[in-house]
């Protein structure tokens, strides 16, 4: 009997381990899922977005209108 049940379990070792990582991921997510939302990282401030914005914008001006040119000749090719 022992014998028999080895034999089975290693036969099906992939499939066992298969459904048990299915099992921890599936719990994982609900855990999370029900999470307190003060527990949650909050969404953060956009303002580092808008610094670099504003910097892409300002050395963009600094162009010359050959630049600009040359830019634009590249991009319509």
């Amino acid at each position: 009997m022992w014998e028999e049940a080895k034999i089975w379990i290693q036969d099906n070792l992939r499939i066992i381990i298969s459904i048990l990582i299915v099992i921890a991921i599936g719990g994982g997510i609900y855990s999370y899922s029900k999470q307190n939302p003060s527990k949650k990282q909050k969404p953060t401030n956009n303002s580092a977005f808008e610094d670099k914005s504003s910097s892409f914008e300002d050395s963009s001006s600094k162009l010359s209108e050959t630049e600009l040119d040359e830019v634009r000749k590249i991009l319509c090719k």
